[in-house]
C-alpha cells in the first residue's frame, strides 16, 4: 500500500486490510479481515441481494472476491429471528458484536474506515445507491462518512487514463 499525503492506492484486497488496519487503528490484518468482513455482511444485508450483485459486478477482480466471499447466511438467520438494522446505533451495536469490538466508539471507529474505503474501492454512483436504499438514519450515516483520498500517484494515473480524477 502506498500511503502518500494521507491518500491511498489499493490495488489488492491484503492493501485495503493494511488501509483499515491504519484507519481503524487495529491490531493485526486479521482484526482488519474480521471487521471488514462484518462491516461489508452488514451493509449486504441492508442492501439487499440485486444491489449487492451489482457492486460485485462492478468491482476489479481483487475486490469482488473478497466481496463475494462474505457470507451472510449467519446474519440472514439473525434477521428471521427480529434483528433489526434501522439505524446507525443498531449497526454499531451489531458490528461491535460480531467483530468483539472493545466498545461503540472503536465500533464507530471501524464502521468509519471500513465504509471510507469501501467507497473508494465502489466509486460515487454505487455509494449513492446504497445511501438510497438504506434506511433514513443509516443514509444519513453513510453520506456523512467521506470517502478515503486517493494519493497523488492514483490521482496522475486516472488524469492519465480518464482525463479527470474525481471531484474531493
Amino acid at each position: 500500500m502506498n500511503l502518500i499525503q494521507g491518500g491511498f492506492i489499493m490495488k489488492t484486497r491484503i492493501e485495503f486490510l493494511e488501509a483499515v488496519k491504519k484507519l481503524a487503528n487495529l491490531k493485526d490484518l486479521r482484526q482488519a479481515d474480521t471487521v471488514s468482513r462484518t462491516v461489508i455482511a452488514l451493509t449486504k444485508l441492508i442492501i439487499g441481494e440485486e444491489l449487492s450483485q451489482k457492486i460485485a459486478e462492478k468491482m476489479t477482480p481483487e475486490f469482488r472476491e473478497g466481496w463475494e466471499s462474505v457470507s451472510m447466511k449467519y446474519l440472514i438467520m439473525m434477521k428471521r429471528g427480529g434483528f433489526t438494522l434501522n439505524t446507525r446505533r443498531d449497526f454499531l451495536e451489531a458490528l461491535k458484536g460480531l467483530a468483539y469490538l472493545k466498545d461503540m466508539k472503536q465500533a464507530d471507529t471501524v464502521a468509519r474506515a471500513v465504509i471510507s474505503l469501501t467507497k473508494l474501492v465502489i466509486g460515487e454512483e454505487l455509494s449513492r445507491e446504497i445511501a438510497q436504499v438504506s434506511p433514513p438514519d443509516l443514509r444519513e450515516g453513510w453520506e456523512a462518512i467521506r470517502t478515503a483520498e486517493l494519493d497523488a500517484f492514483a490521482r496522475d494515473e486516472l488524469l492519465f487514463e480518464k482525463g479527470e480524477v474525481p471531484e474531493e
